[in-house]
């Protein structure tokens, strides 16, 4: 269900508990469609997914190096782009977010949603930062775009309230956000909305953000690495997951190059070849030192 929420909207003072709501609000205007097909029906509370379902990368270096194969549900993670031009004195309206790698995150996550219980959940994305091209989400006419809703709020405070409320709703199985801005306080809000909805939070903020203190459970820094290849390349880095200490042999940042050579169907993302290789031989170095 791809659809919009325009920025004159004066906003609900109520949860989107059900159905009913967001299908009133297609009937009087304030939610329309952005394409031109049958939405799918909205979920009800009892087909909400549960804490064992989790936000795929589609790289299982990187989703079997994570406590629950992936990121959990119930929680929210922090996204943060670092760009050549980028300082800790830029303002937050020069900033851009990381939407090639959340696109794809968000894509393998609700093709693992769609096997089961909760596959007519919705997609939230809130703030126009965030919201990410057609292309990146696999056309207008695929599910990921008949299953995405957009949300632009007109000032900070209907932004966090928006994102609190989406997280909370039982229709909804992801939200995507623009945390800009945000302070402990706002951070602990959303981590307690998507534990009380089961909610996965994806939350992108500006990279002078980073010393900021947060409620997050994961914290992950994106920046553009050189490629010797002509698909693109950047380095993911783990900077904080709470309540999971990373095994020995598990690495907390990846070098994950762009490939269209793996469909539509498939990750747009892998570890390159030579990257894996560098990655074994740095490993079995390191395990030869120890036992020195």
């Amino acid at each position: 269900m791809l659809a919009f929420l325009g920025p004159g909207y004066l906003f609900m003072k109520r949860y989107l508990q059900s159905r009913e709501e967001i299908e009133n609000l297609l009937a009087d205007g304030s939610l329309w469609f952005g394409v031109n097909s049958s939405p799918p029906p909205l979920p009800s509370p009892s087909e909400k997914a549960t804490h064992g379902t989790p936000g795929i990368f589609g790289i299982p270096e990187i989703d079997f190096s994570l406590g629950e194969v992936g990121l959990p549900f119930g929680a929210v993670h922090e996204w943060f782009l670092q760009y050549f031009f980028s300082s800790p004195s830029a303002s937050t309206s020069s900033w851009y977010p990381p939407l090639t790698i959340i696109a794809s995150v968000v894509k393998n996550t609700h093709r693992s949603l769609q096997q089961g219980p909760q596959q007519n959940s919705s997609l939230v994305w809130v703030g126009k930062k965030c919201w990410p091209t057609a292309q990146l989400l696999g056309g207008d006419n695929s599910s990921l775009s008949k299953h995405s809703l957009f949300l632009d709020p007109l000032n900070d405070e209907q932004r966090l309230w928006t994102i609190i409320q989406a997280l909370r709703s039982p229709a909804i199985s992801t939200v995507i956000a623009d945390g800009s801005g945000f302070n402990i306080t706002a951070t602990r809000r959303l981590q307690l909305a998507a534990r009380d909805g089961d909610t996965l939070g994806l939350i992108l903020r500006p990279p002078h953000e980073m010393r900021c203190l947060s409620g997050a459970m994961s914290r992950w820094e994106v920046a553009a690495v050189p490629s010797p290849t002509i698909w693109p390349r950047w380095s993911l880095k783990l900077l904080r997951y709470k309540g999971m200490q990373p095994q020995v042999s598990a690495f907390r940042s990846w070098i994950i190059e762009y490939s269209q050579e793996f469909g539509d169907e498939e990750s747009s993302f892998r570890i390159p070849a030579d990257v894996v290789y560098r990655s074994q031989a740095e490993e079995t170095e390191q395990k030869i030192a120890l036992s020195r």
